[in-house]
């Protein structure tokens, strides 16, 4: 199927941390919010990052845009699907720790005990378990 025109799949993410996937074939459109876990590390980073103001806060929101072909809905689904697997609680965790910047993850020197310190991963993920997370229904 050929790509026509407005068709896109869009992230919309907080610095570098994902919060949301939007697609677009002319009219049709689709958007997913990512897990829970995004949204706490977005929330952490902005506090680490001493995000205290909307305008602050709405200036760090960027998307991320590529063509799209096919299905919308699957191209969302399979966006979404790629970025939560791609993204651990750890990697969130760190990413909140360095205020958000993937760059600045390197710089960061946080252990396991450090960001479960600091709440930015779940008491249960500092026992070295994940728990899978319910999703709400809308």
């Amino acid at each position: 199927m050929s790509r026509r025109a407005g068709s896109q799949i869009v992230v919309i993410l907080w610095r570098d941390i994902p919060a949301q996937v939007n697609s677009q074939i002319g009219r049709e459109r689709h958007q997913l919010l990512l897990s829970a876990k995004f949204q706490r590390a977005i929330d952490r980073a902005k506090r680490k990052a001493q995000i205290h103001t909307a305008q602050e806060d709405v200036s760090q929101w960027r998307r991320l845009s590529q063509p799209l072909d096919g299905d919308p809905a699957a191209a969302a689904q399979a966006e979404a699907d790629r970025l939560e697997a791609e993204y651990s609680r750890q990697r969130l965790g760190m990413l909140a720790f360095a205020g958000g910047w993937e760059h600045d993850v390197e710089d960061v020197a946080a252990s396991f005990a450090d960001l479960a310190a600091l709440e930015e991963l779940d008491a249960d993920e500092s026992a070295g378990r994940e728990q899978p997370q319910e999703q709400e229904q809308q």
